[in-house]
């Protein structure tokens, strides 16, 4: 009778079920007998170790007695406390380790009152050395008695740890006992084991070779499909994963352990749902082919994407046997769209929309506006002289006050309206409203709010935006009119000074038109030498006699005329062109000095920094390369700087002023008195000039309140030993009180407009 493979299997396993049956009982006597001894084994070894522990603690306190005796030091109270304290602690533990040991408890009995005593010796040798000095405690020590206690301490913990090294000593004859047994049954087993194996290893070497063949035939099966870049897997009907190549792992984050012989609910089903990949899976099992886009989630928690083929393996009965899965990995594909989708509608920077869908939001506010018969406020704002904070703090100062200034905007809108950003420092926003008058306080609250400090990188921020205001329906009926008039209205609020808000009117398209065409004409004027300097004399408010001129700049266009320097040096704030023709204001008017210096006894000129001059990088360098460059006394120039340029930045303005003070210029104070802090700052400025608003000399005559600020400015300024200079005095009456004030110097149409070069020559005379 011939056996089958399997019946023969059988047979082999029914003899090794009997082996292990009789070495598995003979084990388990012999483990019973280990775990016996075990158990009796780790208490004596917790005893000898917490005797130890007692005997490394009598020496510390015998050293801490003997350190504290000589050295007097709180530290080694500190460690004779720790000491006594785990000596106490150990005395429990050998209690309770060693509770059912009579004669352990008997000499614990005796070794308490002993350990008592020593504690007491050392604290007696601690209250002698405190009180007594270090002699007394030193022959303290010297009687012996600590020494006596220690020894009697030591004899009983020699006597018990005697004991139960001696319990260890037979624990460990036990084990070896029991090891010579363990050693026989294994070696009876093993022998028992090994004619097992070699039956088994004739049964199965036939089978041998087939099972080699197949299997390296799967193993270049793997190592192909591991190198391919698409998601290969194969499942059972019943949904089981059964191979996975390496694509999946690095996919999925899933090893295959982890995989094998699970469904493919174990990275899930992304925003699909189950009850989709249920019915694919369905189709599948029933011979159809699936060919679709699915979603899935990786170990780390991240989806992913795959473009996926299932296909049914059937048999030559048509039976579903497998299904194999091959998909590819289009999750940076699909990142990537979602990115573009992202950025055409939001701001990467702050995360608020963009214009695109501003504007799309704004379409949709009309519409609803329009069936309503409602109205809207359109608001576009943006941080003034934004350039001047990049180059001054750096780009990413910048970044953090556009993200502020976005976070503070969409917070202090009220629900339902969003904040979005324009362009590079602009952002707008949507209102409804009943009254135009109801807009009013909320764009002040949220001006308020805009133009909080700012703290970024150490740096303290202090912005100011503008706001332009276009209504719906009267200042255009679609989005882009809307939009195109708020910038409009935006541009005007920046002309009348910045920091303020605008609504749009018609006459400003005239305006705004004048401004693009004055900015055209504005970039080429220097080099087509369209500028000129005048000087406006300082008179002594005495005698009247000239002692010195402020240089104005004057601007005059073949087509456009004289244009004021009110209108046009914001735009040259603006654009950053005030740093090129600043330079050419200054090297002009040394070169007037130098030219005069020849004929006449030289007098000092003024030349005003604007903000943005005076926070150049290179403002010093070029003051001092101009005045090399003309060979000129520094004496002779005085620049002047307006007073909210201190009181933005104390330290960073005291600092420039000193080095330009170094190069031997004089340093005047424009406008004083506008502002919060001057005289609290005034003096830590190294000045020489005060220059009294010509908003307080049009009322110094009027309004005693005046008078009176105008007598302190004086005042303070004689007692820093500054001169008091007036600007814009315009009559007698004026100049008459400036004297009776004591007020240094004036200047005014009282005294002489600003004259040309060839005028004023005629006061040096």
């Amino acid at each position: 009778m011939r056996y089958t493979v399997k019946q023969k299997i059988t047979a082999v396993t029914l003899l090794g079920l009997i082996v292990l049956a009789a070495g598995g009982m003979t084990s388990y006597r012999t483990v019973v007998s280990l775990l016996a001894a075990a158990e009796l084994r780790e208490p004596v070894y917790k005893t000898l170790a917490v005797l130890k522990d007692m005997r490394s603690q009598l020496m510390d306190i015998d050293t801490t007695e003997r350190g504290f005796a000589v050295t007097g030091k709180a530290a080694h109270i500190e460690q004779y406390a720790g000491a006594s304290e785990m000596i106490r602690r150990d005395m429990d533990a050998i209690r309770a380790l060693t509770a059912k040991n009579q004669l352990h408890q008997l000499r614990l009995d005796l070794l308490r009152p002993l350990i008592h005593q020593r504690l007491d010796f050392t604290e007696t040798v601690i209250d002698l050395r405190r009180g007594k000095g270090r002699k007394v405690a030193e022959q303290q020590i010297l009687k012996g008695e600590g020494i006596l206690l220690r020894d009697k301490v030591r004899s009983i913990l020699s006597d018990m740890e005697r004991e139960e090294k001696l319990k260890l000593a037979q624990w460990e004859r036990t084990m070896r006992i029991a090891g010579y047994n363990v050693w026989y049954a294994l070696a009876a087993f093993a022998i028992g084991t090994l004619a097992i194996v070699i039956i088994a290893l004739i049964i199965i070497l036939r089978e041998f070779v087939r099972f080699r063949r197949t299997e390296h035939m799967l193993q270049r099966l793997s190592f192909s499909l591991d190198n391919v870049k698409d998601l290969v897997a194969i499942i059972t009907p019943k949904g089981k994963i059964e191979y996975i190549n390496s694509a999946v792992e690095n996919t999925t984050g899933y090893t295959r352990q982890e995989l094998m012989g699970k469904g493919r609910e174990v990275w899930g089903s992304g925003q699909y749902g189950r009850r989709f990949f249920k019915q694919v899976w369905e189709n599948v099992r029933q011979g159809q082919l699936f060919q679709g886009e699915i979603e899935g989630e990786k170990k780390s928690g991240e989806l992913f994407h795959l473009n996926e083929v299932a296909a049914p393996l059937k048999d030559r009965k048509g039976n579903v046997k497998r299904i194999i899965c091959v998909a590819q990995d289009i999750s940076h594909q699909k990142n990537i769209e979602s990115r573009l989708d992202y950025l055409a509608a939001y701001d990467p920077l702050t995360d608020i929309p963009n214009r695109s869908l501003f504007i799309e939001k704004l379409q949709s506010e009309i519409a609803k506006a329009k069936q309503g018969n409602g109205t809207l406020g359109v608001f576009i704002t943006d941080l003034d002289r934004f350039k001047f904070i990049n180059d001054i703090y750096g780009f990413e100062v910048g970044d953090i006050v556009l993200k502020r200034t976005a976070e503070k905007l969409s917070a202090s809108l009220p629900k339902g309206y969003v904040a979005a950003r324009l362009g590079s420092d602009e952002f707008g926003f949507i209102t409804t409203f009943q009254q135009q008058a109801d807009l009013v306080p909320l764009v002040q609250r949220i001006m308020d709010i805009l133009t909080e400090t700012v703290n970024a990188n150490g740096e303290e921020v202090v912005p100011t935006v503008s706001m332009g205001i276009a209504l719906y329906p009267q200042d255009g009926e679609d989005a882009h009119a809307l939009i195109k008039n708020a910038d409009i209205a935006l541009s005007r609020a920046k002309a009348q000074g910045r920091n303020t808000h605008q609504f749009y009117a018609e006459d400003m398209n005239a305006n705004i038109s004048k401004l693009v065409i004055m900015e055209k004409h504005l970039f080429s004027a220097l080099k087509n030498q369209e500028y000129t300097v005048n000087y406006q004399p300082y008179c002594d408010l005495s005698t009247k006699k000239v002692v010195g001129s402020e240089a104005l700049i004057r601007w005059k266009n073949d087509k456009l005329g004289l244009i004021s320097p009110s209108m046009f040096i914001p735009i040259l704030e603006d654009t950053n062109k005030i740093i090129e023709v600043g330079e050419w204001t200054l090297k002009t008017v040394c070169r007037q000095l130098k030219e005069w210096g020849r004929s006449y006894a030289p007098v000092p000129i003024a030349v005003n920094l604007s903000m943005i001059q005076f926070r150049h990088a290179h403002l010093v360098d070029m003051v001092e390369s101009v005045i090399k460059e003309f060979d000129l006394n520094p004496k002779h120039l005085i620049l002047e700087i307006t007073e909210s340029i201190f009181t933005q930045d104390i330290s960073f303005a005291t600092s420039i002023l000193k080095k330009l003070k170094g190069i031997g210029v004089s340093l005047s104070v424009d406008d004083f008195g506008t502002g919060y802090s001057s005289l609290s700052y005034l003096k830590r400025l190294p000045v020489d000039n005060v220059k009294i608003d010509i908003s307080f000399i049009r009322e110094v005559t009027v309004d005693p309140d005046v008078t009176s600020l105008v007598t302190a400015i004086i005042s303070m300024a004689h007692s820093l030993r500054l001169r008091a200079i007036a600007e814009g005095v315009e009559t007698e009456e004026q100049w008459k009180v400036l004297r009776l004030l004591k007020c240094d110097i004036a200047q005014g149409y009282y005294f002489s407009p600003a004259l040309s070069a060839q005028e004023f020559e005629k006061h040096l005379r």
